[in-house]
C-alpha cells in the first residue's frame, strides 16, 4: 500500500510539472506571436490535455496522502481542538479531497492560459476573446470552490498550530509553527505572505499602466524604494506605538528584529505611499504622477488582503474568543487555527468550543471589497464626478474606517500600546487625510479652472481644526506613562494639557494652533506678496508637522 502511495505521490508531481511546462511554454509562444490572432483546433485540444493532466496529477497526489496514512481510517472522531468529540466521516473527507482535487487541478489549468491571454494578447479573434474571458471569470470560483473542498476533506488529519515557517540551524532543517519558534536562519510564511502581497500590487498596477502608457515595467524602480519604505514605516509605527509595552525596558538593538514580528500596516501603507508619490512626481518624467498616483494607491488594498494571512499563520491580531457555532461555515483547518491561542495567557486554546474571531480574514475580505469600489464604482461608474486623487482619498478613508471599526474588538493582548489608543487614533487619521485629500482635489481642480490660487491657505486651516477635538475624547487620546514604581498611569483629555503631565503633548497643542492661525495669515499675506505668502505656508507645514510627530511620541514621555 505504501509502495503505491510512493507511486501515486510521483506520478502525480510529474504530471502536474509536466502539464504546467507545456501550458506555459505553449501560452508563452502565443502571446509573443503578434501573426496569430486565434487558436487553432489543434492547440485547443493540446490545453485541453493540459487541463486533464493537471487535473489527474493533483488528484494522485492527494490520493497518495491517504494512501500512506492508512491511519487515517481509523480516526472515527476528534480527540483534540475545537471539535473535540465529534465524529469524522472518513469516506466523505476521502471523496471530498480526490474530487477536489481533480477540479482544482482542472480550474487551475484553466485559469493560468485564459488569465495570461487576457492580460498580454493584444490581438486576438473577437469570438476567442470572449471566450477566453469566460473561461478566466468562471474559473476563479472553481478554483476556490475546488480549493476547500480538497482542503476540507485533509483538515481532520492535519496537527495544528500549522505551519508558520521553516528554519536551518544546527539541529538542521526544521518546521516552524507559532506554538514552536526555532533559532538560526529562520524563512516566515509571515514576510513571504507580505511580498506577494505586495508584488500583487506591483502587478495590478503595472497592468493598470499598461493601459494608458503601452509599456511595462513603469513602476519596477518606484516598487523597489517604496516597499523597503513601507517596511521601515511599518516597523517604526510599530516600535513607536508599542513603545511603552514592548521597548522602554529591553536593549535598544530589538527595535530592529523586524523578523520576530512586529509590523503595523498603517505606518507602512502611509510611508510606502508616500515615498511611491514622491518619486512618481520627481523621478519618472513623462508620467501623469496624480493619474499614476490615483491608479495605484487602490491596488494596495489587495497587497493588504494577501499580507493579513501572516497573522493567521502567526496566531496573531484576533478577536475576542467566542462560540465556534458562529463560525461553522468556515473552512475547518481555518477554524482549528483559531482556536489555538498565542496571546501569553495561561490556556492554550480559547477553550471547549470556542475560538477567536478571525479579525485579519474579516479585514482582508473588506479590503478586497474596497479595493473593488473605489476601482470600479468611484473610478468607472462616478468618474464623471470625481477628480484625481479621489481614489487615493478613498483608499485612505475606507482603510482608516475599517481599522476604527476593528481595532476595539481585538483581544487586549494585541492591543498596540497599553491600551489601543495608538491604533485608533491612526484609524482616525487616516479617515481625516482621506476626507482632506478628496475636499483638497477638487477645490484644487476648482480654483484652477478659476483661476484663483489663495484658496490653499484657508483649506488647510480647516483641515487643523479637527485635531482639536482629539483631547475632548479620553478614550483616544489616554497617554501611558511608567512612574519610578513601573507602574502605569492614565490620564485623558485636556488634562494631559492642563496639568502638564506630558510637555510634548500640550507642546503638539500649542505647534498646532500657531500653525493654524499662521495658515490664515498667509491668506491675507498672499493678497499682498506671494513670496511672502509662500513662506508663510511654509513655516504653517512645517509647524504642523512638528506638531504632529510630537503628538505621537508625546504619548509616551511624561517628562524631558
Amino acid at each position: 500500500m505504501n509502495a503505491f502511495g510512493i507511486f501515486a505521490l510521483i506520478l502525480g508531481i510529474l504530471l502536474i510539472l509536466a502539464s504546467f511546462s507545456f501550458l506555459i511554454k505553449d501560452t508563452y509562444s502565443f502571446c509573443k506571436n503578434a501573426i496569430l490572432v486565434r487558436l487553432e483546433k489543434k492547440e485547443a485540444i493540446r490545453y485541453a490535455i493540459y487541463a486533464i493532466g493537471s487535473a489527474i496529477g493533483f488528484t494522485l497526489l492527494f490520493l497518495s496522502a491517504f494512501l500512506l496514512h492508512p491511519e487515517w481510517a481509523n480516526i472515527t472522531k476528534h480527540t483534540t481542538g475545537v471539535y473535540e468529540g465529534e465524529s469524522i466521516n472518513y469516506v466523505g473527507n476521502y471523496a471530498l479531497t480526490l474530487f477536489g482535487s481533480f477540479f482544482f487541478g482542472a480550474s487551475l489549468a484553466i485559469f493560468v492560459p485564459s488569465f495570461w491571454i487576457h492580460l498580454a494578447k493584444e490581438k486576438l479573434n473577437d469570438v476567442q476573446k470572449k471566450w477566453v474571458r469566460i473561461l478566466y471569470y468562471v474559473s476563479i470560483p472553481f478554483l476556490f470552490f475546488s480549493f476547500w473542498m480538497w482542503s476540507e476533506g485533509l483538515a481532520n488529519y492535519l496537527y495544528y498550530p500549522l505551519p508558520n515557517g521553516f528554519a536551518i540551524n544546527n539541529d538542521g532543517f526544521m518546521i516552524t509553527t507559532s506554538a514552536n519558534r526555532a533559532e538560526g536562519f529562520h524563512i516566515a510564511f509571515y514576510g513571504v505572505v507580505i511580498l506577494l502581497g505586495a508584488l500583487m500590487c506591483l502587478f495590478l498596477s503595472d497592468q493598470r499602466m499598461y493601459r494608458r502608457y503601452h509599456k511595462h515595467g513603469l513602476l519596477e524602480m518606484i516598487f523597489v524604494v517604496a516597499f523597503p519604505a513601507g517596511i521601515i514605516g511599518a516597523r517604526v509605527w510599530y516600535v513607536v506605538g508599542n513603545w511603552s509595552r514592548e521597548f522602554a525596558h529591553r536593549d535598544f538593538y530589538h527595535v530592529f528584529e523586524i523578523w520576530n514580528g512586529g509590523l503595523t500596516i498603517l505606518g507602512g501603507a502611509f510611508f510606502g505611499i508616500l515615498v511611491g508619490a514622491l518619486m512618481a512626481k520627481y523621478s519618472k518624467k513623462g508620467l501623469d504622477a496624480r493619474w499614476t498616483v490615483d491608479e495605484v494607491v487602490p491596488t494596495v488594498l489587495i497587497g493588504q488582503a494577501i499580507g493579513r494571512w501572516g497573522n493567521f499563520f502567526n496566531n496573531e491580531v484576533y478577536g475576542r474568543a467566542v462560540s465556534v457555532d458562529y463560525f461553522r461555515f468556515l473552512p475547518t483547518w481555518l477554524v482549528e487555527q483559531m482556536h489555538i491561542s498565542t496571546s501569553g495567557s495561561s490556556s492554550l486554546t480559547a477553550g471547549p468550543g470556542m475560538i477567536y474571531v478571525p479579525l485579519f480574514l474579516i479585514e482582508s475580505v473588506l479590503s478586497i471589497i474596497g479595493y473593488f469600489l473605489i476601482q470600479y464604482v468611484v473610478g468607472l461608474l462616478l468618474k464623471k464626478w470625481t477628480s484625481k486623487g479621489d481614489r487615493v482619498g478613498c483608499y485612505f478613508l475606507w482603510y482608516g474606517l475599517v481599522r476604527f471599526i476593528l481595532e476595539p474588538f481585538r483581544d487586549s493582548n494585541f492591543n498596540m500600546g497599553t491600551d489601543n489608543a495608538w491604533s485608533i487614533c491612526n484609524s482616525l487619521i487616516y479617515v481625516l487625510l482621506g476626507v482632506a485629500i478628496i475636499a483638497a482635489a477638487h477645490l484644487h481642480d476648482y480654483y484652477v479652472k478659476n483661476k484663483k490660487g489663495d484658496f490653499f491657505p484657508l483649506v488647510s486651516a480647516g483641515l487643523l481644526l479637527p485635531t482639536f477635538l482629539f483631547p475632548l475624547l479620553p478614550s483616544l487620546t489616554t497617554s501611558s506613562m511608567r512612574d519610578g514604581e513601573g507602574e502605569i498611569h492614565s490620564y485623558g483629555g485636556y488634562q494631559l494639557i492642563s496639568k502638564g503631565e506630558t510637555p510634548l503633548f500640550l507642546a503638539a497643542f500649542i505647534l498646532l494652533l500657531v500653525a493654524t492661525l499662521v495658515f490664515v495669515a498667509s491668506y491675507f499675506v498672499l493678497k499682498k506678496s506671494k513670496k511672502a505668502g509662500y513662506y508663510c505656508l511654509l513655516a504653517g507645514a512645517a509647524l504642523s508637522f512638528i506638531g504632529t510627530m510630537l503628538y505621537i511620541f508625546g504619548k509616551n514621555v511624561n517628562h524631558f
